[in-house]
């Protein structure tokens, strides 16, 4: 009697997609304060910074013109893995942040070491950034796990495709 072969069931292969934010409006809020206990941090201090954005989607063309929010978290430990990354061999990040497309909830959550917010920031000031640009795979479930982030002044579709 024959065996009867089973077809296996996977995850379909993964394609590596550019999404693009059009930036509509944005804000920024700090926070800093003592640590009492040491709940949050291992010192003294406890700072937090985060970079929110209204946006549209303009890329990939399936999803354009959804509303999305934007929330990038400026972090000092990504700073200090940047500047010495020799102390960290072992250190394998998977994502800079999470996107999610799923009916009404459309978002994207990631950080950024703490010394490029500022920049970024007196860019927006002046009107020289006008686009969020994010890299990963596709939208599996409704969500990708980003591994690039952009911020620029233009994006053309074919540059990205």
């Amino acid at each position: 009697m024959k065996k009867k072969s089973r077809k296996k069931i996977g995850r379909p292969s993964i394609e590596e997609i550019t999404y693009c934010v059009e930036i509509l409006d944005w804000d920024m809020d700090y926070f800093f304060s003592i640590d009492v206990g040491r709940r949050v941090t291992d010192g003294p201090y406890w700072e937090h910074t985060s970079f929110k954005v209204n946006g549209k989607v303009v890329h990939p063309e399936k999803l354009s013109e959804k509303d999305i929010e934007v929330t990038i978290l400026g972090d000092r430990r990504e700073s200090h893995i940047v500047q010495k990354p020799e102390e960290y061999p072992d250190f394998q990040p998977k994502a800079v942040g999470r996107l999610t497309i799923r009916g009404k909830q459309r978002e994207y959550l990631g950080s950024i070491p703490f010394d490029a917010l500022n920049n970024i920031i007196l860019l927006l000031q002046a009107n020289k950034l006008k686009f969020i640009i994010l890299s990963g795979p596709q939208l599996y479930r409704g969500t990708s796990s980003i591994r690039s982030i952009r911020f620029s002044k233009d994006f053309t579709r074919e540059d990205w495709e």
